[in-house]
């Protein structure tokens, strides 16, 4: 596992045997990782506008809005996660609703 300062986040696809451990306290140093570097940004930063040309994407919007992006994908893929993880057989995931983690913490 890679971390260092030129690629602080965990890259799971670089681990050939990533045990059960090193994925969720990857998870946990990535999802810390993002919410530092977001709180450290201010509303200039935030409205500063992007360039994205590549082969899916072509389009300039904000710092903003590309991070609302993320989140929102993050959510896509954590419903994936839950599906699948049914469809083995397992059962008991705790909620990944928002309202529900804001209210009951």
């Amino acid at each position: 596992m890679k971390i260092s300062r030129d690629n602080p986040f965990v890259r799971f696809w670089e681990i050939d045997v990533p045990t059960r451990k090193m994925i969720f306290e990857g998870l946990g140093s990535n999802s810390r990782k993002l919410a530092e570097f977001v709180t450290t940004m201010s509303d200039e930063d935030l409205s500063k506008r992007l360039r994205i040309d590549n082969d899916w994407l072509d389009c300039e919007l904000t710092k903003y809005e590309y991070l609302q992006q993320v989140f929102h994908h993050a959510t896509y893929h954590r419903g994936q996660i839950v599906t699948m993880a049914h469809n083995l057989g397992v059962t008991g995931a705790p909620a990944t609703d928002f309202l529900i983690w804001a209210t009951r913490g």
